[in-house]
This record gives structure tokens, C-alpha cells and sequence, in this order.
């Protein structure tokens, strides 16, 4: 057999791998960012402006220092 056909397979499957690869962390940037605005708004939307919010995967992290204790639960 000659080079050029494993060459074509081969190759197929490096830029299917290369092209899934940014695919998957564009996917994940945009999730981490719609949940953070998504949580960030509710959160403004009831007040509650001295909360951070930061978005690491699928997990939401709140931190900050509420005005009262009765805030912060």
C-alpha cells in the first residue's frame, strides 16, 4: 500500500481531534460565562450587590461580605 493511504485516514483524525478539542473549550467558556451573568443578574436583581460571583466549570463560587448576618443566608 502506499503512504498516501494511511496519510488521508490519519490526518482525518488529527483535525477531527484538534477541531473537538476548541470546540470543547469554547463550549465550556460559554457556559462558565452565561452562568456567572446568569447568577450575577439574579443576584443585582434581588439586591444583593455585594456578592462575587466567579464560575469554574459547572461550579458557581459566591463570596463577599454581607451588610448583616441575616444577608448572608
Amino acid at each position: 500500500m502506499r503512504l498516501s493511504s494511511y496519510l488521508i485516514p490519519a490526518a482525518a483524525f488529527v483535525i477531527a481531534a484538534v477541531l473537538s478539542t476548541f470546540a470543547a473549550i469554547f463550549s465550556a467558556d460559554m457556559i462558565e460565562d452565561a452562568s456567572q451573568s446568569g447568577v450575577q443578574s439574579e443576584l443585582a436583581r434581588d439586591g444583593m450587590t455585594w456578592v462575587d460571583v466567579h464560575a469554574e466549570g459547572l461550579q458557581v463560587f459566591l463570596t463577599g461580605i454581607a451588610p448583616t448576618e441575616a444577608d448572608a443566608f
